[in-house]
């Protein structure tokens, strides 16, 4: 069993989350963590799996526990593809003779097959698993229970996913329209308000042409009035506070939006003769295919035969899969200036669609989860002024929040985008037009 209460965490004086109380019990099950990035989910796997002790609170897990970390599908060699990789490192996972397994994005490069070789091992397991993923047809298909981080705080819905993305829906209707009756209580709190003040105002007034003796007796009954008036102040002013701190107050999301800026070119970009196929202006282009099967090595060449052209109307944009060419030692706020000079401002804003925080722009690139820094790519790639999107796994480690952001992005896109995914929803989403197997 596993036991937290009083869990609170923080790194740099900033709070990060904190769980009151959680309990995981002995029985089959497979928990997806969900989450945006950046939020905690790594830093809260960490603390179960009992490599984190920097926290206060109480955390009391017994059961036999392997954390299989999101760099542990890293290959460490160009000779093997991400998904071969990730496959030697599930077997591995599942072969540990553990009580509870963690796995931290466990589908990242993976192609369909293993893609369901993994699904059937999660669903085989004979313990308790904790699973962070982005595909969400994965977590659709397994999870029995969803943990949720959001404004810092841990919630546990006993159900599956659907079930949880229909509470969800739920939830937000019920808190918009407790706004809307807060508003609208708020209002006439107010205007009664100003008119007992306007009331107050009126009882401290003489008369005009009046004897003293009937002024002293209108004051007389001014005064109770008055006195009356100020009660009535008083509560509502109490009323007005007492509203105001309920701790259902409802944030408005406003409307997230990503905009391309797209420089004119001429309709024909490339002709890929293996493939016959024509590459033009507005083409949404997916490669897909077994691992191991050549994609990257496909985009490559596609890219630097682009290159080539020396086409002036040709502005692409190349959305890698990992950052293993940035200095990891600089600043997000450094890589930023190197990356698009004096452009800080418009990538901040859409940063901050991504919830990017304040003092995330002075963690060092090393410091970011794997999806903080593929939101940060994106956003480079997006500020910019590019015809051409080359995008290799971009929905890799994003949150699902993000994903969404980028799908409703890129299905308005007017330039062409070539594209190497595993996710046939996101592919779907954007409204692929052609592909190529390999």
């Amino acid at each position: 069993m596993l036991q937290i209460s009083n869990l609170k965490l923080s790194y740099n004086d900033q709070f990060i989350f904190e769980i009151e109380s959680l309990v995981i019990e002995n029985n089959q099950a497979v928990i997806g963590l969900i989450g945006d990035n950046g939020v905690g989910k790594s830093s809260l796997m960490r603390i179960i799996s009992g490599q984190e002790n920097n926290y206060q609170g109480l955390v009391k897990n017994n059961f036999t526990t392997t954390y299989i970390e999101q760099n542990y599908f890293q290959p460490n060699t160009i000779n093997v593809s991400g998904g071969e990789y990730s496959k030697k490192q599930i077997i591995n996972a599942f072969n540990q003779n553990c009580e509870l397994l963690i796995l931290d994005e466990p589908s990242v490069h993976l192609d369909q097959d293993n893609r369901q070789f993994l699904l059937k091992a999660i669903k085989n397991f004979k313990g308790v698993i904790i699973l962070v993923t982005h595909d969400r047809e994965m977590i659709q298909q397994t999870a029995t229970t969803i943990l949720e981080i959001e404004d810092n705080k841990i919630n546990k819905f006993n159900m599956n996913y659907d079930s949880y993305l229909y509470e969800k829906e739920n939830m937000e209707k019920q808190k918009e329209l407790d706004f809307f009756k807060y508003s609208k209580e708020k209002k006439q709190i107010e205007k009664n308000l100003n008119m007992r003040r306007r009331n107050s105002q009126n009882t401290d007034r003489k008369p005009k042409r009046m004897s003293a003796s009937d002024a002293k007796l209108i004051n007389s009954f001014n005064y109770q009035g008055k006195k009356s008036v100020d009660k009535n102040i008083k509560a509502l002013k109490t009323k007005l506070e007492k509203l105001e701190e309920a701790p259902h107050l409802y944030e408005f999301k406003k409307k997230v939006d990503f905009n391309f800026d797209i420089s004119d070119f001429n309709k024909k970009i490339l002709y890929i003769e293996s493939h016959n196929l024509e590459i033009q202006r507005g083409d949404k282009i997916l490669i897909h295919g077994k691992n191991g099967a050549g994609k990257t090595t496909m985009l490559n060449q596609i890219y630097e035969q682009i290159m080539q052209k020396n086409n002036p109307f040709l502005v692409v944009g190349y959305l890698k899969q990992t950052m293993s060419d940035a200095n990891l030692e600089l600043t997000v706020r450094a890589y930023i200036a190197q990356n698009a000079q004096n452009e800080f401002g418009n990538i901040r804003t859409l940063l901050s669609k991504f919830k990017y925080s304040e003092n995330t722009y002075f963690k060092k690139i090393s410091e970011l989860s794997e999806g903080e820094k593929m939101q940060l790519n994106l956003s480079l790639m997006i500020n910019r002024k590019t015809n051409i999107l080359i995008m290799d796994e971009p929905t890799n480690y994003l949150d699902v929040r993000s994903i969404v952001l980028i799908e409703q992005a890129l299905k308005r896109y007017l330039g062409t985008i070539i594209l190497v995914t595993h996710d046939f929803v996101f592919a779907d989403n954007i409204n692929v037009n052609k592909k190529i197997l390999i």
